[in-house]
């Protein structure tokens, strides 16, 4: 009768088997809300560059045109 025995452990080992899977497929849904959870966070701290202060960019006059290429220059 090794087949009456056989049948529990094969149950058995399926059962754990669904179990397992069942408890991966729930930590990966877990981590996959963590992560939604911290990118609506950041998104919602995150500043548009029109919202930032700008450093106020001093006027440096026209460019040194010494070097350029002639047609470079009436271009300017």
């Amino acid at each position: 009768m090794p087949g009456r025995l056989e049948l529990p452990i094969i149950r058995a080992g399926e059962v754990l088997s669904y179990v397992a899977g069942i408890l991966f497929l729930g930590f990966f849904v877990v981590q996959i809300a963590q992560g939604e959870i911290q990118r609506r966070s950041d998104i919602a701290e995150f500043t548009p560059p029109s919202e930032v202060s700008l450093v106020p960019i001093p006027n440096v006059g026209a460019p040194n045109t010494a070097l350029w290429a002639p047609g470079r220059v009436s271009d300017y």
